[in-house]
């Protein structure tokens, strides 16, 4: 192998030939780790995002739920105060239905003296 001067340039050469290509794709790739590194801060911002939107409609669901479980109490509340009106008010229709009955004796009762007394009149000589 020589190791002359020109075969020395020639290497030189050669070496600053691979530098300037290094030294261009170190900068490409500071470049692309800058626009990588943006991209991924947005990202973070993006998750950090996502994430509190994700506890506020969680909190949310958790306020719903008990506001939920109230009126699922209330309306079991209403049920039982209907269900009782419902008894009652079967009672009193009992009740009604029995004094319908003793209004209807009493009239046919009525009615039957009231015949009674008509023809008791009619017996009666007129004066």
């Amino acid at each position: 192998m020589s190791h002359g001067p020109s075969d020395l340039e020639s290497r030189v050469s050669t070496l600053e030939r691979q530098m300037r290509i290094v030294t261009a794709d170190a900068g490409d790739a500071r470049m692309l780790a800058r626009a990588v590194d943006e991209d991924v801060s947005n990202v973070l911002v993006t998750v950090r995002a996502n994430q509190n939107l994700i506890n506020l409609l969680r909190e949310t669901q958790v306020d719903q739920g008990k506001k939920l479980q109230a009126l699922d109490t209330k309306v079991d509340n209403l049920t039982g105060v209907v269900a009782e009106q419902g008894l009652t008010l079967a009672e009193h229709g009992r009740k009604l239905d029995t004094l319908n009955g003793r209004v209807d004796a009493l009239d046919a009762k009525i009615d039957s003296r009231f015949d009674e007394v008509l023809a008791l009149l009619r017996q009666r000589p007129e004066s």
